[in-house]
């Protein structure tokens, strides 16, 4: 498990694409129908929990069906995608207008959905002495200007904050910039590791770290891997305002997320730029469907279309 330093150019590197995809050659895609077929989707590492079962269902369901996910860093999703390799991602946010310019210059139109609320959490070791945090402290914190615990007020094994992203090229890290950090650089001393587990992992060995997951990770209540990793870790709440107090500070609970007490929450996008009605394109009509929604209500984020319950009255 080896620590590196962040660098924002990773949050720039999809622009990099659009200088090399205009010389490929574009693939031609196999066919397939919305229920028959073999398709390679592509997602953010930090939704796996959320896709997984959305997979296994759905394969299920529909036994000439075989859809895939391979988990990768969002920038390297987005690449990929822009450089036909999949007809379709699950990404932290919509296309830029200049991404949809690329694909309308060859004649595709992706359809975007945003399929549910989802967020980040922030975790530290179980001896933290507090768990309250204002959003103005974490952008201080990822900008250099607070670079101990005992600036804010806690006490900590170790008082150097070490804060520890999944990777740098993550929707994780590019959320962090834009929404909490409004553009302002990342200070120094900030990590990656190679996923959302290793993180939780090196938190929960680690007195005076704090880890940026999705929360998908620690969220889902029936899950006893989910449950495992909170018994190692401590979510910390998070208020809009400082000071961060217990009756303004949230934990990303699902309520919490769909109501947008808790601050730190986020889209989980469905970009599908498949060219015709194929395999890619029955995937995602399911996810948006009554049964794919109850399914991501499960795993402990929110869904954002209609779930339909047939309720049977007898006399």
């Amino acid at each position: 498990m080896k620590l590196r330093q962040i660098s924002c150019l990773a949050i720039l590197s999809t622009l990099m694409v659009f200088g090399t995809s205009c010389h490929r050659k574009d693939r031609k895609p196999e066919l397939t129908t919305p229920t028959t077929g073999e398709v390679l989707l592509y997602a953010d590492e930090s939704f796996s929990p959320v896709i997984d079962p959305l997979l296994q269902v759905f394969n299920g369901i529909y036994s000439y069906a075989t859809v895939s996910c391979k988990y990768l860093p969002e920038t390297d999703i987005l690449n990929a995608m822009l450089k036909f390799e999949t007809p379709m991602i699950f990404a932290t946010r919509p296309l830029t207008t200049q991404e949809k310019e690329f694909f309308a210059s060859r004649q595709y139109s992706p359809k975007e959905n945003l399929v549910a609320m989802d967020a980040i959490a922030l975790i530290v070791h179980p001896s933290m002495s507090d768990s309250l945090i204002s959003v103005g402290q974490i952008r201080d914190i990822l900008t250099g200007k607070i670079r101990t615990w005992s600036q804010l007020g806690y006490k900590s094994e170790h008082d150097k904050i070490q804060v520890v992203f999944d990777n740098e090229g993550s929707g994780t890290v590019r959320f962090m910039i834009d929404s909490i950090c409004k553009g302002e650089p990342f200070g120094p001393g900030l990590s990656a590791l190679n996923g959302n587990q290793q993180v939780i992992d090196f938190i929960a060995r680690s007195p005076g770290s704090m880890g940026v997951i999705g929360v998908s990770w620690i969220c889902d209540s029936r899950d006893p891997v989910s449950l495992g990793y909170l018994k190692t870790i401590k979510v910390l709440k998070v208020s809009r305002t400082t000071p961060a107090l217990p009756e303004n500070s949230f934990l990303p609970y699902q309520a919490f997320i769909g109501n947008m007490s808790y601050p730190l929450f986020r889209g989980l996008f469905q970009i599908n730029a498949e060219p015709r009605n194929g395999l890619a394109s029955g995937f995602a009509s399911f996810v948006c469907s009554s049964r794919g929604q109850r399914i991501i209500l499960k795993t402990g984020i929110m869904p954002v279309y209609p779930i339909i319950r047939n309720v049977k009255i007898t006399d």
